[in-house]
């Protein structure tokens, strides 16, 4: 087996330990659905009356057990994707370009033993990672995206603080947050039909100190000074 294939495994496997967790948040977010759903409605039914109704108890808990159980199956269909099959679509994409020896060099680093790791929690709070070889970055995210950066080709490098907005569940209660995040991007050396362009990949920090770390491994790998 080449070491593309072995690296490529390495990655789904990662990301369906991705797929797991999210599983079990569903599985956990639909058990608790169905026993609120259940103390809720039974409550109801044993206070409706003008006096305590065991009966009416009764008859409601079995009302909130088949809506609880009803709305956990839809529950699903509202939660984020699974995303390993995006992140391993990216994967391939982001790789195709490069040659086939380039391919192997990629994966001979990112399988070896001299690999930085950093991992964090999005601004969102899903987890993220970077990890850094010799001449790669690999950004990859819980929600799956993909960034490859090859510093051979990086001509410029440079920081930046943004405003983003993101949405996150409080007591179930959809919440849109503003924040700042911490950026690289990175610009590579070949400008298409000599036009000023945007950054060719950009990597996102929730914070100031993860960037700059990140930030410091490249500078301390490569040896361009950019």
């Amino acid at each position: 087996m080449d070491n593309y294939t072995k690296w490529v495994e390495k990655e789904q496997a990662w990301i369906e330990e991705i797929d797991r967790k999210t599983k079990a948040m569903i599985l956990k977010c639909s058990a608790l659905m169905i026993v609120g759903c259940v103390v809720v409605l039974g409550a109801i039914g044993l206070l409706a009356g003008e006096t305590i109704s065991v009966s009416g108890m009764l008859k409601n808990m079995l009302i909130g057990l088949i809506f609880g159980v009803v709305v956990s199956l839809l529950f699903p269909l509202f939660m984020v994707r699974k995303p390993s099959k995006p992140y391993m679509k990216r994967l391939k994409e982001g790789t195709e370009a490069l040659t086939p020896g380039d391919r192997e060099e990629l994966a001979a680093q990112m399988l070896s033993s001299d690999v930085t790791c950093v991992n964090f929690k999005a601004v969102d709070k899903t987890e993220e990672r970077i990890l850094l070889t010799k001449d790669y970055l690999l950004n990859s995210t819980a929600k799956g995206e993909f960034v490859l950066v090859k510093f051979g080709q990086v001509d410029k490098i440079e920081t930046d603080i943004r405003d983003t907005s993101y949405v996150v569940r409080t007591n179930g209660t959809r919440v849109t947050v503003n924040d700042a995040v911490y950026v690289i991007c990175f610009y590579y050396k070949k400008i298409e039909d000599g036009k000023k362009k945007g950054a060719d990949a950009v990597c996102v920090f929730p914070d100031r100190q993860t960037r700059d770390q990140v930030l410091r491994y490249i500078q301390e790998r490569v040896e361009e000074d950019f």
